[in-house]
């Protein structure tokens, strides 16, 4: 029997959530930054919003997400407003959560904060309802269930229909692919994922069964909603080495989305876009890089062209199951400079000086 989400035991603060909750707080941060320079008033749905702090006392998604947002509005002063919605159905975790808002609320003036002891799917669907013909502000939605249920594919497909509307979804693998085989859980799993598509994965396992659950869906992201960019994280249990816990999947609208989350996704973990504890080696990270030479395939991919520093980014970043998936603009920015030394390609530097390269800087390749 699984433990219901009350139980102590599940607000023990691992490691893996520590990572986890270092990246929302990264990317809430770049958001804000970003939509915040044109909106005044952005929104954060914390679908699963537990708690709101640990039995040691250390603070949930919550409260950091309205300390980042607070801090940010302080610094940046474009954004006059920010709204949370907190969910949690849970009714003893939901008093706890509604207190710690509260305590919160003390220091975050500008974070205004609405709790719902209701599930998902219904807040989001009112929500989603009521504002089905009128401008909705800008939104990030937090999604971190235990386990898989609640999480009606049809809610994030109509989530994403709004322009300014990212979700970041925590996708429990480890559950999904402990009970992809059993009949007594179709229809949860025919309802997370919208169909029965995820039967393809039963034909593996191990990681390899992990792998498959996270491609489709991440595939149905890209082909039955309105989000055009997709990106994963995979997560190892700390207490588990070697096995996959879950995988962060984060899908936006915007390419400058994508832009800013995929050199956090790469930084947070000592490998490439997956977090395998705190004890291993980084050079597991460097070794990976170097069986692809990413020169001769920017020469190659581009032979002929005339590029910005900015649309080749753009046009490389959303390339998946790739060798050059693993890099980022830092990566590109050597390599052009190193190939523009020995004279492989020509760099017409219209936004950086000197030797910098970045933006609307133009890149020659023969």
């Amino acid at each position: 029997m699984p433990l219901p989400d009350n139980n102590p035991e599940k607000w023990e603060l691992e490691e893996h959530t520590k990572v986890k909750h270092q990246l929302l707080e990264k990317y809430l941060r770049a958001w804000i930054s970003v939509v915040g320079s044109f909106r005044d008033t952005l929104g954060y749905f914390d679908c699963f919003a537990g708690r709101g702090e640990y039995n040691d006392g250390s603070i949930g998604s919550p409260v950091i997400v309205m300390k980042a947002a607070q801090e940010l509005i302080d610094k940046v002063g474009k954004v006059k407003k920010f709204l949370c919605t907190f969910i949690e159905n849970n009714p003893e975790n939901y008093e706890s959560l509604k207190n710690v808002v509260s305590r919160a609320q003390k220091t975050c003036k500008d974070v205004e904060c609405h709790t719902y002891n209701r599930d998902f799917q219904e807040v989001i669907t009112d929500y989603l309802d009521y504002y089905e013909d009128k401008t909705m502000v800008p939104c990030l939605y937090f999604i971190d269930p235990f386990g898989w249920s609640g999480v009606p594919f049809h809610v994030v497909k109509r989530i994403l229909e709004h322009r300014y509307s990212e979700i970041i979804f925590v996708f429990m693998t480890y559950e999904i692919a402990r009970f992809c085989s059993s009949k007594m859980h179709e229809n949860s799993l025919n309802e997370l994922f919208g169909n029965d598509q995820w039967k393809m994965a039963q034909q593996y396992s191990g990681e390899k069964r992990h792998d498959a659950l996270v491609q489709i869906y991440e595939q149905l992201l890209e082909n039955e909603t309105d989000a055009e960019y997709v990106w994963s994280f995979r997560v190892n249990d700390s207490e588990m080495r070697k096995r996959t816990k879950y995988y962060i999947i984060h899908a936006s609208h915007d390419i400058k989305g994508l832009r800013v989350m995929k050199p956090i996704m790469r930084k947070q973990g000592s490998g490439i876009f997956e977090y395998l504890g705190p004890e291993d080696d980084v050079l597991r990270t460097q070794t990976r890089f170097e069986t692809f030479n990413l020169e001769h395939f920017l020469l190659e991919y581009f032979s002929g062209r005339t590029i910005s520093f900015d649309d080749l980014c753009n046009e490389l970043y959303p390339i998946s199951r790739h060798p050059v998936s693993k890099y980022i603009d830092s990566d590109y920015r050597n390599s052009l400079k190193k190939m523009e030394k020995n004279r492989a390609i020509t760099i017409n530097r219209i936004y950086s000086k000197k030797t910098g390269l970045n933006k609307t800087d133009s890149l020659i390749f023969p």
